[in-house]
């Protein structure tokens, strides 16, 4: 976490801490008022309290504070209302409870999604350091209609050859993509996947790894096989579409030759690259 982003969330909370004395102050007011008692209300101050912990609050979420602010200010809210219904024994009092719970509820939301976010960011930084690597080539793809930042989120299905030489498998997995790098069929990218579940699949930063296991083309020279990531210039393909087939054509034989496809795998893909 950068220097900024600590800064920032300090002040957010310290506005958020000045949002509950405002509205504890308020409530109380409130109380008095209603119960025509003795007690001093000191409007003036807590709206000045309230006032103020909002702008801290808004300046800190907006200058690094992120969702930890913002949810820092509604637990500010219902921690005011709250404390203020319990000290009060008049008006206050249920509608500070009913008024701060509805505002404790709401900060739960942007709390469960930060906690969300970290484990997932945290269970991908595990992946990427111990999980097993291979090359990734899209069979299909499927818009979910689901669209974030403008950027679509599609169902992705990958036939993955691990890098240990391991027989492919195939999964699917939903990612949201660059709208001006939609991946296609035929794409190859590295990734990273959990070897004790398979559908657990990140795309490797490193880019493309080696191939332990190098399968032979056509004609008996081994190669590995090189493959670039999304986004990344290819050599040029085949003249003509039918050099392009017959070039997979040749390329799924050589898999099936090495035993990294069964032949129910050969005969599946088979048909849908002579149906495309």
């Amino acid at each position: 976490m950068s220097t900024r982003s600590v800064v920032f969330r300090m002040i957010g909370c310290a506005g958020a801490v000045a949002v509950a004395a405002g509205i504890h102050g308020i409530i109380r007011a409130a109380d008095c008022t209603a119960e025509i008692t003795t007690c001093t209300p000191g409007a003036g101050q807590t709206i000045g309290l309230l006032a103020g912990g909002f702008v801290t609050g808004v300046a800190g979420m907006i200058g690094g504070g992120g969702l930890i602010v913002f949810a820092a200010l509604f637990a500010g809210v219902g921690v005011g209302g709250v404390t203020a219904g319990l000290a009060s024994t008049g008006f206050g009092h249920g509608f500070g409870l009913l008024f701060g719970g509805i505002f404790l509820v709401a900060a739960l939301i942007p709390t469960t999604l930060v906690a969300l976010a970290r484990i997932g960011g945290r269970r991908t930084r595990q992946l990427l350091a111990t999980g097993s690597r291979g090359i990734a080539t899209v069979l299909d793809l499927q818009d979910t209609g689901v669209t974030i930042n403008d950027n679509p989120r599609v169902r992705l299905r990958l036939l993955v050859q691990p890098a240990d030489g391991t027989p492919p498998f195939e999964v699917t997995i939903a990612r949201t993509v660059s709208r001006v790098d939609v991946p296609r069929r035929g794409d190859q990218a590295g990734v990273v996947f959990d070897p004790a579940d398979r559908s657990t699949v990140e795309w490797d930063p490193n880019g493309v790894p080696p191939i332990a296991a190098v399968l032979p083309p056509p004609g008996g020279v081994s190669t590995a096989p090189t493959a670039p990531a999304f986004g990344t210039p290819s050599a040029p393909a085949p003249a003509g579409p039918a050099l392009g087939v017959l070039s997979e054509l040749e390329r799924l034989e050589s898999l099936r030759a090495a035993k990294a496809l069964t032949d129910d795998e050969f005969a599946r893909l088979k048909s849908r690259l002579l149906a495309e």
